[in-house]
């Protein structure tokens, strides 16, 4: 004799598994940050907050530089989301700084203290929200020479 209950019973984990397979199924819709794009970047001295632009922006900074900043203007986002500045100096990560981004224009910068022994090449990577990377701009912390200091001093 057959109970009209197993029938539903039988159901039940083939309902489950329905339903957990479309929880876990990947979105259709394109990724949030397909649209984003880097229109400038730029390692700076500086940044003038009321034009929120770089200052004295290089390739290349003397030891004794102090901060430095990776300004950023970001196009094509839609709604909120994040960016990430990494720093790297002669490939080794040395800060990550994750930076709102909450509209279609958007301006935003990180800043990181150098050290003047903090020498060599430089780089900073913006990555989007999943990792990619967007952009990059790459510059140099200057070694002093003697000859640079008038001939006078260590070699630093």
């Amino acid at each position: 004799m057959r109970f009209p209950a197993c029938r539903s019973i039988a159901a039940v984990p083939i309902a489950a598994a329905l339903f957990c397979s479309i929880l876990s199924a990947p979105a259709i819709a394109v990724s949030e940050t397909t649209d984003i794009e880097i229109s400038s970047i730029s390692v700076a001295t500086g940044i003038d907050r009321d034009a929120r632009a770089p200052l004295n922006p290089g390739e290349s900074f003397p030891p004794d530089c102090g901060n430095l900043f990776c300004f950023t203007r970001i196009r094509g986002a839609v709604g909120t989301t994040n960016v990430t500045h990494v720093w790297y100096r002669d490939g080794e990560v040395m800060a990550r700084v994750v930076l709102p981004v909450r509209s279609g224009d958007w301006r935003t910068w990180s800043s990181k203290m150098i050290l003047p022994v903090w020498t060599g090449n430089w780089e900073v990577k913006v990555l989007d929200s999943l990792g990619v990377v967007l952009a990059s701009e790459n510059f140099a912390i200057e070694t002093r020479t003697s000859a640079a200091e008038g001939g006078e001093g260590e070699t630093q």
